[in-house]
């Protein structure tokens, strides 16, 4: 089956000049979620401006659904959600309905068709209490789940997301998780950077670290790599406090609190 993502040995050049590699191979199946970690300056909101095709490489290889995503802007945009990590950004219609509205009436849908499915999406983020709401009325939390609703109101195959978790509470953290979990289950795939580390193993199947400058540092399912503690704090990234417990008690880590407690019931 071949891969929504296909990134290999890719470089890209900022406006001023300075030069990001990204060495090494990333594969993102279909149905896959991957979770993209790194320091500030390892270039994961590059990484995703390149994957949406808003940045063009300079070398290398970046295909998604088979296609370089800069020279394929409108068929990548049309099967393509993002969630910004900046989210006033994308809030851009006069309420929160309109909002919500605003890709598929960009697209062209009947209205009948655009009204079900804001319906559809309000419901599943809970948010129709917010119907009529001005965008900059909303709460930080809000704002996230409303943009999150906006980017899947037209059901993407790929969505990509930069920090989802951030400003959500606890209870927000977990309905976003689950909502990502279903949506993958479906054949949604998910490449999400965030800096909330001790969400990313219920969140990711697989992990990509990078280094300063971009280097693929390491890859792997969350119990693999987070079970490397050292070189993650080298990388100057803060382990999850599951996986660090863990990796000092030389025992599996696990990937949730309930697998923990099992693993610890167990004979050393």
């Amino acid at each position: 089956m071949e891969p929504v993502i296909h990134i290999e040995d890719l470089a890209a050049v900022y406006p001023g000049g300075e030069k990001v590699f990204f060495e090494g191979k990333i594969l993102v199946a279909p149905g896959e979620r991957l979770a993209l970690l790194g320091a500030n300056g390892s270039g994961k909101t590059t990484l995703l401006r390149l994957i949406s095709g808003l940045m063009k490489p300079e070398e290398g290889k970046i295909l998604v659904f088979g296609r370089p995503p800069f020279a394929n802007f409108d068929f990548v945009r049309d099967h393509l959600g993002v969630l910004l990590q900046h989210v006033e950004d994308q809030l851009i219609a006069p309420t929160v309905e309109e909002d919500i509205a605003f890709t598929p009436r960009n697209r062209g849908w009947p209205e009948k068709k655009i009204s079900e499915a804001v319906e559809r999406t309000m419901r599943d983020f809970g948010i129709e209490a917010l119907r009529e709401r001005p965008v900059h009325s909303l709460s930080a939390g809000e704002r996230v789940r409303v943009a999150l609703a906006g980017a899947l109101i037209a059901r993407p195959e790929l969505l990509l997301l930069d920090e989802p978790f951030e400003h959500l509470d606890p209870q927000g953290r977990r309905e976003t998780n689950e909502l990502l979990g279903n949506l993958a289950s479906s054949g949604v795939s998910i490449l999400l950077s965030t800096h909330q580390v001790n969400l990313v193993s219920e969140a990711a199947d697989k992990i990509v670290v990078l280094a300063p400058g971009g280097r693929l540092a390491m890859q792997g399912p969350p119990e693999e790599v987070f079970g490397r503690s050292e070189e993650l704090l080298e990388l100057r990234i803060e382990p999850p406090i599951l996986g660090d417990l863990f990796h000092r008690l030389k025992r599996p880590v696990p990937r949730t609190v309930a697998e923990a407690a099992e693993i610890l019931q167990r004979p050393a």
